[in-house]
């Protein structure tokens, strides 16, 4: 169950229309600085060398298991604008204030990573880092029950890394 605030939720049409067709849904929930765009940027970013290799052993199961990926096209940089890029990732909703929504697609699944922010009395940000995972064919449920374990090290770590690299320093 997620912890997003349902107003927050309700802003946000194609990502509820994306959770109505969820095969897997995940949430992760960090507190972070007070800028979307800052945090969204360090999320995807995050590429230590432990994260780098776990992506290469990827790309070699998805040749064995014949499963078509996206473009590996990396876009530097994050576009808060509909159809821009961040990542390997296609922007399907943002908004510099709340929330950035972006979608990789697969011959065999489809997922969207959401970022929502909440606004904290602090002037910090809940951040709700959240997967969502649709498959289209057989493969799909078979190669994210391979892969599930290091999705959550993965998508924990990113958002835990990004929260650090944009959380206010104590004077």
């Amino acid at each position: 169950m997620l912890t997003i605030p349902a107003a927050s939720l309700a802003e946000i049409p194609y990502l509820e229309g994306r959770l109505a067709l969820a095969d897997h849904v995940d949430e992760k929930v960090v507190r972070g600085g007070p800028s979307v765009p800052r945090f969204v940027e360090a999320l995807l970013d995050y590429q230590p060398l432990w994260l780098r290799a776990l992506f290469a052993m990827r790309w070699v199961l998805a040749k064995v298991l014949r499963l078509h990926h996206g473009s590996d096209q990396v876009a530097r940089g994050v576009s808060f604008a509909v159809g821009g890029k961040g990542a390997f990732f296609t922007v399907r909703a943002a908004d510099a204030s709340t929330h950035w929504v972006g979608r990789a697609d697969d011959g065999h699944l489809s997922a969207d990573l959401a970022v929502v922010a909440e606004p904290m009395t602090d002037g910090t940000r809940r951040f709700h880092v959240v997967t969502v995972v649709e498959h289209h064919d057989a493969r799909g449920p078979f190669y994210f029950k391979l892969i599930e374990p290091f999705h959550h090290l993965v998508v924990g770590a990113m958002a835990r890394a990004a929260a650090k690299r944009t959380r206010p320093q104590a004077s």
